[in-house]
């Protein structure tokens, strides 16, 4: 009999360790459910710059957007910004701080948007405003990347991208027009440079789709890569290159014909799964962010491990860990500081109220994570499952193609991955869900047997 590798859990017995041991609050957080966008490690000054969505620490004045934190305690960094709004990027180019996000008014003056640099007392504006949400920086050959839904900044046409090298703007490479369901310019989320060539991920296409939602440009024009993305919804949140391929993270399926779910490798020629999606299911959620550090790759998202609360993990090529707890909403970002993990998250982890941001205090050596390891394993005894009808009115009924398994868990989630059902089943291979009251839109079913795990896509009509 063929036999496959398939990866599965080893869980540590997390009962000797309460979560409380493996998460750090900082101090009692943010307000009103804001959340940290980014992180930026100040090396030089030993300090953590952190970007908020609005209100920031409502015992600290100008904590707005942005603040700093020390190690110990809350600071802040200039007049903060004036309305609600957000700090999603912050960087250092040519010795200067920039922040970059969707905001009105910082440092005083009302008529910065979107984009600022720190002259060393408080925020400037950098020469121009623009009322598009710049999503984010990057520097490449020396020259600072701005991206986002900018249409064009100083006459200069922009579509989505635009670069600066320290003395003037510059068009990038003609980068085309392309239509967007966003009332903007291209809806452009993160670019990366891989093997020479310049990505640019997102949520666009051209008028036949043959470009879509990631493109490169090969140094004379922009091609699509690898086919584009497959699916009638389907982004790029994040890109990184890791170990010499090239990680993307978004919102994509394989059941539409894309290599993973929500995260999969370009090697330059090809795409494929970065790790098996027959055991470590990620198509609940959204992958949203990417860090690469010490040559292990960093990721998080809306998605849960396997359908669960826990939406962090780390890979290092072969073995992947998750990091444990239960969040009650997504981690949206990861930075790192005194070479400890930060992140972006709800407001509870586990019984710990965290509001919006935490940090990793389980020790360096991840004792406390679930590590996967591959062994020999049989197919999965699953691939055959039939969902049907689907689309379904909210009555539908599963059968299982194999020998009868001695327990059956169903879970249903929603699109960004909440619980909306569980229940077990024993001895039996065909079985009938109803009652389940779910509006109409996409779910997933997760069906784990004692043996294999999987993840089918449902319509609710």
């Amino acid at each position: 009999m063929q036999k496959n590798i398939i990866l599965f859990f080893i869980l540590f017995p997390l009962i000797v360790l309460s979560q409380n041991d493996n998460w750090g609050k900082l101090i009692n957080g943010f307000n009103n459910s804001d959340v940290a966008r980014c992180f930026y490690e100040d090396t030089i000054n030993d300090k953590l710059l952190i970007g908020i969505d609005d209100e920031g620490v409502d015992t600290i004045t100008n904590s707005k957007g942005i603040i700093i934190w020390n190690g110990n305690n809350w600071e802040t960094m200039g007049t903060s910004i004036y309305y609600s709004g957000i700090i999603s990027n912050i960087i250092t180019y040519l010795d200067t701080i920039y922040i970059s996000g969707y905001f009105d008014g910082i440092g005083g003056n009302p008529n910065i948007r979107n984009i600022a640099k720190w002259n060393g007392n408080e925020w400037v504006d950098i020469g121009f405003n623009t009322t598009e949400h710049i999503r984010g920086m990057r520097i490449f050959n020396n020259e600072l990347f701005i991206f986002g839904g900018i249409d064009s900044i100083n006459g200069i046409v922009a579509n989505g991208l635009i670069k600066y090298n320290g003395v003037e703007w510059n068009n990038v490479n003609n980068l085309p027009q392309f239509d967007t369901s966003y009332n903007e310019a291209n809806q452009i989320f993160e670019i990366a440079y891989f093997e020479n060539e310049l990505y640019v991920g997102g949520n666009f296409n051209n008028n036949d789709y043959s470009l879509r939602d990631i493109v490169k440009y090969n140094g004379s024009e922009w091609v699509d890569v690898g086919g584009s993305l497959k699916g009638s919804s389907a982004w790029v949140n994040k890109m990184v290159v890791y170990k010499n391929e090239l990680i993307v993270g978004g919102w994509f399926h394989k059941y539409d014909g894309n290599a993973g779910n929500n995260i999969m490798k370009w090697d330059g020629n090809k795409w494929s799964e970065l790790f098996s999606s027959d055991s470590i299911d990620l198509s609940s959620g959204q992958v949203m962010d990417l860090k690469v550090k010490d040559d292990e790759l960093y990721i998080s998202g809306a998605f849960g491990v396997n359908g669960y609360g826990e939406k962090i993990l780390k890979w290092d090529g072969n073995n992947l860990c998750s990091f444990g707890g239960d969040f009650n909403n997504n981690v949206y970002s990861m930075g790192f500081f005194r070479d400890t993990l930060y992140i972006g998250c709800g407001t509870m982890i586990d019984s710990l109220e965290v509001n919006g941001i935490a940090k990793w205090i389980g020790g360096n050596d991840f004792d406390t994570c679930s590590v996967l390891q591959s062994v020999p394993q049989i197919n999965n005894e699953l691939n055959n499952l039939i969902i049907y009808p689907n689309p379904t009115n909210g009555e539908f009924n599963l059968k299982l193609n194999s020998e009868i398994p001695l327990e059956t868990e169903i879970t249903i989630f929603s699109i960004n991955g909440s619980k909306l059902f569980e229940k077990q089943f024993y001895q039996t291979n065909e079985i009938k869900i109803n009652n389940l009251h779910l509006e109409k839109g996409v779910y997933f079913v997760k069906i784990k047997t004692d043996k294999s795990i999987i993840t089918k896509k449902l319509i609710i009509n």
